[in-house]
């Protein structure tokens, strides 16, 4: 395997994560708001952002590896 494609793998990686944090978070957020909780806005602040991002590193960025590892001419 090439760098960049283990840097892709990585890059991966840290996307599902942050998508399965993220996801949790909103999921907290929106039980705390129905069931009439304290109120956790800073989960839907945190989440939405962290979500996008992770959706963007899950598919795999392809910018990001493209800037790390710029093709050699």
């Amino acid at each position: 395997m090439k760098p960049s494609e283990i840097f892709g793998i990585v890059v991966r990686t840290v996307g599902l994560i942050l998508t399965l944090i993220a996801f949790s978070q909103i999921c907290f957020a929106l039980l705390n708001t129905v069931g009439g909780g304290p109120g956790y806005a800073s989960g839907y602040f945190f989440g939405i952002p962290g979500l996008v991002v992770g959706l963007w590193l899950l598919r795999g960025a392809k910018s990001l590896v493209s800037f790390a590892f710029p093709e050699q001419h």
